[in-house]
């Protein structure tokens, strides 16, 4: 959040807005509750450029601070001596090939709450899947190297015109503004 974004959200919302700052972890109840407990924190920073190196093994620790609506995972070091059998965690390994996604996995300690046990999984099951993803939709995805067009199994050739039209716009400005990070173009599909 901007302190320019932060004037235009002022001339529009006028008295109305309300900016609170808080630090990491130290988020308060309010504003937890909107993430109905699927609160992830990642490591890295925004504009952090993607690189072969960077697909690398993921590992999430899911924490609670004495409720259930301070639930929080959080990216940590993939180390093994981090287990505690009181705790949840989730690994994500992706394969060599970046053609695939790779495997995940949920480790739930023997002595880990039954409800964090089940929360985790549904976690995982969110995290890495594309279910969220309707037939009768097109999105465009940037990871920082790739842009993809994907189109879902009911979209209309006015739409996929529409999109594609969208996504070479959009290449072509990045091409201005990011010179030195060209982007490819990749279509999927849903079948």
């Amino acid at each position: 959040f901007t302190f320019s974004l932060q004037k235009k959200f002022k001339s529009l919302f006028g008295e109305k807005l309300e900016v609170v700052r808080t630090h990491q972890q130290q988020e308060n109840l309010k504003f937890m509750a909107h993430f109905k407990r699927k609160f992830i924190i990642r490591r890295g920073r925004r504009k952090q450029p993607k690189s072969p190196a960077n697909n690398k093994v993921e590992f999430y620790h899911l924490r609670s601070n004495g409720s259930a609506l301070c639930t929080r995972l959080i990216q940590v070091n993939p180390d093994a001596l981090l287990l505690n059998s009181a705790f949840c965690y989730i690994l994500s390994v992706p394969f060599n090939n970046d053609d695939e996604t790779g495997i995940v996995y949920v480790w739930i300690g023997s002595k880990a709450d039954s409800e964090e046990a089940r929360l985790v999984e549904e976690i995982a099951e969110d995290m890495f899947n594309n279910d969220d993803l309707a037939d009768d939709d097109i999105m465009i995805l940037d990871n920082g190297e790739q842009v993809f067009l994907w189109l879902g199994a009911r979209c209309s050739e006015v739409e996929i015109k529409l999109a594609f039209k969208s996504a070479q716009v959009y290449i072509q400005h990045l091409r201005v503004k990011q010179p030195e990070r060209p982007r490819k173009l990749f279509l999927t599909a849903k079948s």
